[in-house]
């Protein structure tokens, strides 16, 4: 699986504790009061117990996923703003986009640049996409087959237009394929935090 390579063991159970949830896009506040405090009390150091940490920024992006996943978005921006990688930005990026701040979102988006990620982000939204017969999955299934790499500008809008009701019915597949980005940036984060 995606994510088992993550050994450190309190990273680990709270990954296995988030991980089948399918955090909405607008978050109201935290998912689970204990994984947030789970977080707040547990040193860098400690979360990475087991493991030797060979690059704080990546250690960082990993907390401020974590607390982005479970929806506490104020303690993951306070993280992510101060790490000043293209993954940093990736995960502010994201943590605007459900805020929601879409403006904010793009500017870091246009941070980020095209991360390495993306490709496996775009895989992962066609094998999601891989059903839709008409409307807007289709559609979008097409455009992102059409495309060379992810759309994050265009996932954006997407939410968006779901906020507003005027794509009311892609939610469910909007929040799929955003599971799938956090895990998949989560496993990314925690490879390079980690030796």
């Amino acid at each position: 699986m995606l994510l088992d390579s993550i050994k450190a063991p309190c990273v680990a159970d709270l990954v296995r504790r988030l991980e089948e949830r399918l955090p909405p896009l607008e978050p109201k506040g935290a998912a689970d009061t204990e994984i947030q405090q789970a977080l707040d009390s547990t040193p860098l150091e400690r979360l990475f117990e087991g493991e030797s940490i060979v690059s704080e920024d990546f250690a960082r992006a990993v907390q401020s996923g974590l607390y982005l996943w479970n929806d506490c978005l104020d303690a993951s921006h306070k993280l992510s703003q101060k790490i000043e990688t293209e993954t940093g930005s990736y995960w502010h990026a994201v943590m605007h986009r459900r805020e929601p701040d879409y403006s904010n979102s793009k500017h870091w988006w246009r941070r980020v640049g095209e991360h390495p990620l993306f490709p496996e982000v775009r895989a992962s939204a066609l094998r999601v996409l891989s059903n839709a017969e008409s409307g807007w999955g289709l559609e979008t299934r097409k455009r992102l087959e059409a495309s060379d790499g992810w759309l994050p500008f265009d996932f954006v809008d997407w939410c968006e237009a779901c906020a507003t009701g005027r794509l009311a019915e892609a939610r469910p597949i909007l929040e799929q394929i955003q599971l799938e980005e956090i895990k998949r940036l989560m496993a990314y984060s925690y490879r390079r935090a980690v030796r």
